[in-house]
């Protein structure tokens, strides 16, 4: 669940792109280049910076510059409050790009992965798709489910992983192939049927149901 200051960064994230959608912008194209920005590398990606409270054009006023000096077909047509003077015959929209903006910020707060990463693992199309079905759900569910698709870790998945291998004293991803490709050896040779195989104590006995599901939605176990 994200605490109150973290919600208040993401709109601030949200509010950047919808303020972009409103005044006519390649949404797709502004996304990319904003995330992989040294702007966001140093205001946005880190534990603490002023940009991450303040309000959207106080952000554009360190983002555009930066993009006109490294893209300035972006940023033609402009005025001095990043208002598109050029017509564009289609409008992104803006509840759309708020919510791109701020699931793409919630997923670095819980996962640690960069914006640069993210922009290219989960590229805005993507983003796009997910809108649909999952702008009517809490944000929470709505990064577990991306999370999964994508097989991005979260921190709090990462603490119960911990707290699992810590309880069973190995690695489980190492584990798991390599207790099958023993039992398929020891089957292979007779030293044991394929009951007595079967009865062999797990170590994942000591879990509790909790930690077995976990595991389970995790793909942890091999069929």
């Amino acid at each position: 669940m994200l605490s109150g200051v973290d919600y208040e960064i993401c709109k601030t994230q949200g509010n950047v792109y919808e303020y972009l959608a409103k005044n006519g912008y390649d949404m797709e194209l502004f996304s990319g280049l904003y995330l992989q920005s040294d702007f966001c590398r140093r205001a946005f990606d880190t534990n603490y910076s002023r940009f991450q409270l303040a309000d959207e054009l106080e952000c554009l006023d360190f983002i555009v510059p930066e993009l006109k000096e490294r893209y300035p077909e972006f940023c033609e047509n402009i005025t001095e409050d990043y208002v598109k003077v050029k017509e564009v015959d289609t409008c992104f929209s803006p509840d759309v790009a708020y919510w791109i903006g701020f699931t793409y910020r919630q997923l670095y707060i819980e996962t640690g992965i960069t914006s640069k990463e993210l922009s290219e693992r989960l590229p805005f199309d993507a983003m796009c798709r997910y809108y649909p079905g999952l702008h009517t759900v809490d944000e929470e569910m709505a990064t577990d489910i991306i999370c999964k698709d994508y097989h991005f870790v979260k921190y709090k998945d990462n603490e119960m992983r911990k707290i699992i291998e810590d309880k069973l004293g190995f690695n489980i991803k190492e584990y798991n192939r390599q207790e099958q490709e023993a039992l398929k050896k020891m089957k292979e040779a007779g030293q044991c049927d394929s009951h007595e195989c079967d009865n062999i104590p797990s170590p994942f006995e000591k879990l509790s149901l909790e930690e077995l599901e976990y595991l389970r939605e995790h793909n942890y176990f091999l069929d």
